[in-house]
C-alpha cells in the first residue's frame, strides 16, 4: 500500500483493521514522524528554523506559522494549516484523520486534538477509525482543551481552557466545560 492510498481511505474514513497493510503502514509513518519531530522538538534551532522544519515535517507552506516546543503529532501526514496559526507548548495532534486549521487560529498549552477511535466490539478494539476535525478561522483553543474526532469549531469561536469538545461548536460561540 502507498501513502496516497493511506490517506484516501483515513480521508473517507474507511476502517483500517488491526494487522492490515495499511495499518502496518501508518504504524510505520506515525514512528517515523515522531522521530523527527522529536529532533525539531529537543533541537537547539532558532523558532523560526524549527517553525520551518516542522511544516517541511508536514507538508505544509502555511505563512506565518509559529510554534513553542515541544509539540507532537501522531502522523504528521494529514494537518492542514492556514497562515498564521500558532500552536503552543505540549500540544498533542492525532492527525491521521485530517486536522484542518483555518487561519489566524491560537492554541494553547497541552492542547489535545484526536482523529482516531478504536473499534468498539472486543475483537476490534486495535482497528482505526478515522474521523476529521475542522478548525474555522480566527479560533482560539484554551489550554488544556480537548477535541475530540469528528468534530467541527466554527469560525470565531473561543473554546474554554480545559473544555471537552464532543460535538461541533457553531460559529462565534463560546464554549466551556
Amino acid at each position: 500500500m502507498k501513502l496516497e492510498e493511506l490517506n484516501a481511505l483515513l480521508d473517507d474514513g474507511q476502517r483500517i483493521c488491526e494487522g492490515s497493510e495499511g495499518f502496518a503502514l501508518n504504524s510505520a509513518i506515525s514512528f517515523s514522524t515522531r522521530d523527527a519531530l522529536r529532533a525539531i522538538n529537543d533541537s537547539s534551532l532558532s523558532d523560526e528554523e524549527a517553525s520551518a522544519a516542522f511544516l517541511r515535517l508536514v507538508g505544509e507552506k502555511a505563512e506565518g506559522f509559529r510554534f513553542f516546543r515541544p509539540v507532537y503529532l501522531d502522523y504528521g501526514r494529514n494537518l492542514h494549516l492556514g497562515n498564521n496559526v500558532f500552536i503552543n507548548a505540549l500540544t498533542t495532534i492525532q492527525d491521521q484523520g485530517g486536522v484542518y486549521i483555518g487561519n489566524r487560529v491560537y492554541i494553547g498549552h497541552r492542547v489535545s486534538i484526536a482523529t482516531l477511535n478504536h473499534g468498539y466490539a472486543p475483537c476490534h478494539r486495535g482497528d482505526l477509525l478515522p474521523r476529521s476535525v475542522h478548525i474555522g478561522d480566527d479560533v482560539w483553543i484554551g489550554d488544556g482543551a480537548i477535541i475530540l474526532p469528528g468534530v467541527r469549531i466554527g469560525h470565531g469561536s473561543i473554546v474554554g481552557a480545559g473544555a471537552v469538545v464532543s460535538r461541533d461548536i457553531p460559529p462565534e460561540s463560546i464554549a466551556v466545560g
